[in-house]
């Protein structure tokens, strides 16, 4: 039996018809059902019937996407949301792995699992609030991805209902095979276009015994970008790697009660752990190289709890951007580290030119920068350039072998420049691999092809 929520007001279904996506993403329809399964037979049952009357389906987690990836592009469409699918099916500690329905929280997970001594890696900046299934649909990452990898890396199972509304496992318990075509890694980061997460299994891991966290303080930006490379170069693997431009820099001051030292234009946040003695050998190593640098200042803590208050200050920028100005486009470029300075200087130009700041924070480790363009909603010229200064971004990014996102996915917003990254043969086979698994095209219309 198909269960949907009886008598949905328009005002209601509404918020079932986007997501945090900011720039102009087309027309949005309200979808004429919302459905809120409860089991797998009851999702299986929705898509057959909007398979067979040929009816737009969209699938949605927690709605955080920022490229329009769970927005309703077309009329008359059904929305299946996971947001009741939170049970934790199972626990092996053996095996070291959690099995969860898609729309679990992964800060509800982790919580779950720390009674235990054990954490799930990858979970995003918006832990919080997103879910397993959506993080699985865009192969996200987190804070700790220079270490611990992607959620992809994690993931051992996932059921799974295609477009026809066809049941599949791909993967299993186990935590290595090449039985066959990997189907389960085709699926991760497929952004919801091939069928419904409905459960996964997700590898765990002890948490580490010791933690050792630095917040440094650098005079210019290339002075920060100087030491991210020196830590590459020297081979050290923190779990957490980030940088902080000085646009962030100044808005979580004016947001918080945070201090920082004077000049300071740039920041790069380091976490290690561990072993206790390995732990403590690099924390000595570090203090001591600090003096090759032009430093302002910098913070270290031993502590987990000391660690959470430098992440309180790398959580708060997102929010705090928004004391510099009232909008802002977050998008989550992949940069060569060879040419991070180029990035920089890039920017730079782009800022002159149309005369908009743009603040650069994030996964460092990776060259994962999250390029936030500022602008004012109230001003129709700003937003009019947007667009423009896109253009021009991810032309330089593709130009110079990065990639147009590292987390966010692709959705409607980016699909235009997806075809320039990955070429035409490519995103011709991207499409008849959708048509496989979702022959009659109801699943996300539009979205990515």
């Amino acid at each position: 039996m198909e269960r949907k929520r009886a008598g949905i007001p328009e005002s209601v279904k509404k918020l079932y018809s986007t997501d945090a996506t900011v720039i102009d993403s087309g027309k949005i329809y309200i979808p004429e059902k919302v459905y809120f399964p409860v089991t797998e037979d009851e999702v299986v049952s929705i898509i057959r019937s909007a398979y067979r009357k040929k009816v737009p389906l969209y699938f949605r987690g927690g709605g955080t996407g920022m490229t329009g990836g769970c927005i309703v592009s077309k009329p008359k469409a059904w929305v299946i949301s996971s947001e009741k699918l939170i049970k934790i099916i199972d626990l092996n500690l053996t095996d070291e792995y959690v099995d969860v329905e898609s729309g679990v929280i992964p800060d509800e997970l982790n919580s779950y699992l720390n009674q235990y001594n054990y954490f799930y890696p990858p979970a995003p900046a918006s832990s919080g609030f997103s879910t397993i299934g959506g993080n699985i649909s865009e192969n996200s990452n987190g804070l700790n991805v220079f270490k611990y990898g992607t959620t992809g890396d994690w993931v051992r199972e996932i059921r799974f209902i295609t477009g026809t509304g066809e049941k599949m496992k791909l993967g299993g318990k186990f935590r290595k095979s090449v039985a066959g075509y990997s189907l389960k890694d085709l699926i991760i980061g497929s952004e919801g276009t091939l069928g419904f997460i409905y459960s996964a299994k997700l590898s765990i891991m002890k948490i580490p015994e010791a933690v050792s966290g630095f917040m440094i303080f650098f005079d210019s930006s290339l002075e920060g970008i100087r030491f991210v490379k020196y830590i590459l170069e020297i081979g050290l693997k923190p779990s957490i790697f980030e940088y902080i431009d000085n646009y962030s820099i100044k808005s979580v001051i004016n947001y918080t009660n945070f201090e920082v030292p004077q000049n300071t234009k740039s920041a790069v946040i380091l976490k290690f752990e561990g072993l206790i003695t390995e732990v403590k050998y690099i924390e000595i190593f570090i203090k001591e190289f600090l003096s090759n640098f032009e430093l302002c200042g910098h913070l270290n803590t031993s502590s987990s709890d000391g660690f959470k208050e430098i992440m309180e200050f790398r959580k708060a920028i997102s929010p705090a951007l928004f004391s510099i100005e009232r909008g802002k486009v977050n998008e989550d470029l992949v940069i060569p580290i060879s040419l991070l300075e180029d990035y920089f200087k890039f920017i730079k130009t782009l800022e002159r030119k149309y005369k908009m700041k743009i603040a650069v924070f994030g996964h460092i480790g990776f060259g994962n920068l999250h390029t936030n363009i500022m602008f004012d909603p109230g001003k129709k010229d700003q937003v009019k350039t947007i667009q423009m200064l896109l253009d021009e971004l991810f032309m330089f990014v593709i130009d110079n072998g990065g990639s147009i996102s590292g987390e966010h996915g692709i959705g409607i917003t980016k699909k235009a420049y997806l075809k320039k990254e990955v070429g035409n043969v490519t995103y011709n086979i991207f499409k008849d691999i959708k048509k496989i698994f979702d022959p009659r095209g109801i699943i996300n219309p539009g979205k990515m092809f």
